[in-house]
């Protein structure tokens, strides 16, 4: 006897932590919106963190099971000690769950590198003073509601 379950719906569009829109997508789209997804990207990750687009910076991080080093263009605003980032996928996003499990990655933004350490799960209350009234409209449309915070490193 053999059983087939129900399709599943994309993961993402299930997760209660991401932003309404990202769900939305992911929902709708699924392997097509992964694949436009990743193009973007690809395209994003040659020019964020360069001082010509300071909104995205690129976060470096290496995979918790795989090893590898990856790099994914971020929505980031510097702090004083480090960086604030919205978590649009919400927590289950790769790159932060890749950054949370190694305690630390590096951070490109506005052409320079910068070791980070302490990624921490925050509201959007606790990130919103780091975000100014572009950033914030921005934040409010997507709807997202999870930030990592991350301390740059001590040498």
């Amino acid at each position: 006897m053999t059983a087939t379950g129900p399709s599943t719906p994309h993961p993402i569009s299930q997760r209660s932590d991401s932003s309404p829109i990202y769900r939305a997508l992911a929902g709708i789209g699924g392997r097509r919106f992964n694949a436009i997804a990743n193009r973007f990207n690809t395209f994003v990750v040659r020019i964020a963190g360069s001082p010509y687009l300071r909104l995205y910076g690129v976060v470096q991080h290496r995979g918790r099971r795989s090893g590898r080093t990856y790099a994914t263009p971020v929505v980031m605003r510097p702090t004083v000690d480090g960086f604030v980032m919205p978590i649009v996928a919400g927590e289950g996003a790769d790159w932060f769950q890749n950054l949370r499990a190694m305690g630390e990655g590096v951070v490109r933004w506005n052409g320079r590198e910068y070791p980070v350490t302490d990624p921490v799960a925050i509201d959007w209350a606790s990130a919103r003073p780091w975000f100014g009234r572009f950033p914030r409209m921005l934040v409010t449309l997507l709807g997202c509601q999870r930030f990592v915070r991350v301390r740059h490193a001590t040498p």
